[in-house]
């Protein structure tokens, strides 16, 4: 008996690490959608065959795959970037990969506790499952929301349901349909139809939603001009490279000089504004003065009064700032600082002790007022959203080099994609490295700079007015639907007798 057993319960283990793995397929650059689909519904059918406890471990194997080839990249952060031992840039990644893995467990352990009995459930379970899971992901511990199911939706027929109802309801969405095609697969009679029946409405409802326009035209357009340096990481930081650092930006920006808006990217001057004012800024801005229009840079900002220091958008034409509300753990601030004070023995990363800024994500640049993001920032719509329906555009800045020669930068372009389509704004995204890109408000790339390029992204951006409905109402209602159907499923079972173990 144990020798027939233990390979079947390998078998379902191995498939659904196959499955996370595959699943990352999905996005960019591959971007093969259909997968967000096909993916779920065969982890569906493995975990309602099993009981509990093996779905349980199916379901960690599936998210520790998934999560580390998703999050793989941070090995390079740390290990080329933040000189940590190898060894310990792995265990890092396992690590990190180890915790949200635990969501896709109690998924698993969930629908195969309280769906395998009854098929039907699978219609509002299994995707109310799957939202909340990415929710806890994308939230607890400060949130790592990379590769969401409905990230992928961008690229698909139906993307229409990203502005009503955020990238939360294109999960659902995509849950719900394997869960529909795994029940109209399976059931029997009626059920059947009634899941063939559903799925089709749902699938033509959103893909009628494509292209309709949630937002309006606001009179007025920008011209802007994205600078992407290509310099390497290794050299960024080195002492004495700063001279030759601005000396490239200031000879790529030459050219596009009389553009509305200049854009340098996250970081772009690896110092301080006190430092940089005496330094560069003072003849950037008669430079400015003289060609007119605008140009934003990253760089680092020392607030007197209170001591702390920030990772900063600066509007060098009139000295605006923005401050970088959300921070990456590890890389801009230590959390815990008393239990993993340690850390700062494996890994040297410069400028990591920054403090997470507050107030409004816009900023007013010429005419216009943009929604400002940086880098990881973007990877959250609910945090995107606030800055509409204030903000004409957004403008994402992104040091993307800290990513080395991964699948990140590819991911981070399509959630930038995602945000736009959310917001119903043109977003325009510089980066160190790549890939710099202009989107329009239906998340289609205009003009881009590919990986490792140098030179400079040029284009037009033209001003949206009003707000989607996920700007309105963000994802409550995803959320609270999600907590309604779980709350659906589960009531039945209270009344229901035990039943034998299988």
């Amino acid at each position: 008996m144990a020798s027939s057993i233990v390979p079947r319960v390998l078998r379902g283990q191995i498939a659904c690490a196959g499955a996370g793995l595959l699943l990352i397929a999905a996005f960019a650059p591959w971007s093969w959608y259909p997968l967000v689909v096909a993916v779920p519904a065969l982890l569906l059918v493995l975990w309602l065959r099993a009981p509990p406890a093996r779905a349980f471990a199916q379901g960690y194997w599936f998210g520790l795959v998934y999560s580390a080839a998703s999050g793989y990249w941070l090995y390079y952060s740390l290990h080329d970037f933040g000189q940590a031992d190898a060894a310990f840039a792995v265990i890092a990644v396992g690590l990190l990969a180890a915790v949200l893995a635990l969501y896709y467990a109690l998924l698993a352990w969930g629908v195969a506790k309280y769906a395998a009995h009854r098929r039907r459930a699978c219609l509002l379970l299994f995707p109310a499952a799957w939202v909340g899971a990415e929710w806890l992901r994308a939230t607890l511990f400060g949130g790592f929301p990379w590769n969401l199911l409905g990230q992928a939706l961008v690229d698909s027929p139906w993307r229409g349901v990203l502005p009503v109802f955020g990238i939360f309801g294109a999960s659902w969405l995509a849950a719900f349909c394997a869960g529909a095609s795994v029940c109209a697969a399976t059931c029997k009679g009626r059920t059947r139809g009634f899941a063939a029946t559903i799925l089709a409405a749902v699938l033509i409802a959103g893909a009628a939603a494509r292209d309709h326009e949630w937002t309006t035209p606001r009179p007025g357009q920008a011209t802007v001009a994205l600078v992407q340096s290509n310099v390497p990481q290794t050299l960024k930081f080195e002492h004495g490279y700063l001279r030759r650092l601005f000396k490239t930006y200031a000879s790529l920006s030459e050219p596009v000089f009389g553009s509305d808006v200049i854009v340098w990217p996250e970081t772009a001057l690896p110092i301080r504004t006190s430092r940089a004012d005496a330094l560069f800024l003072g003849r950037l801005r008669r430079r400015l003065d003289a060609a007119g229009g605008d140009l934003l840079t990253g760089i680092f900002h020392d607030d007197a009064a209170s001591g702390k220091t920030y990772n900063s958008v600066l509007n060098v034409s009139d000295g605006s700032l923005y401050h970088k509300r959300r921070l990456v753990p590890f890389g801009e601030y230590l959390p815990l600082r008393g239990l993993l004070e340690l850390f700062r023995r494996f890994v040297i990363i410069p400028m990591s002790d920054l403090s997470a800024g507050g107030g409004s994500p816009l900023m007013q640049v010429g005419a216009y007022a943009a929604g400002i993001s940086i880098c990881y920032e973007v990877a959250f719509g609910a945090d995107t959203a606030r800055a509409v329906p204030g903000a004409d555009y957004l403008i994402n800045f992104s040091n993307d080099s800290w990513f080395g020669d991964s699948l990140a930068p590819f991911q981070l372009l399509q959630m930038a994609r995602v945000r736009a389509v959310e917001s119903g704004r043109y977003m325009v995204r510089a980066t160190s490295t790549g890939i710099s890109a202009v989107i329009d408000h239906k998340g289609v790339v205009v003009n881009s700079l590919g990986l490792f390029e140098q030179g400079v992204v040029e284009g037009v951006v033209r001003m949206r007015g009003g707000a989607t409905p996920y700007a309105r109402w963000r994802d409550w209602p995803v959320l609270g639907w999600s907590l309604l159907s779980l709350a659906l499923c589960w009531i039945p079972t209270l009344r229901r007798a035990p039943q034998v173990r299988r």
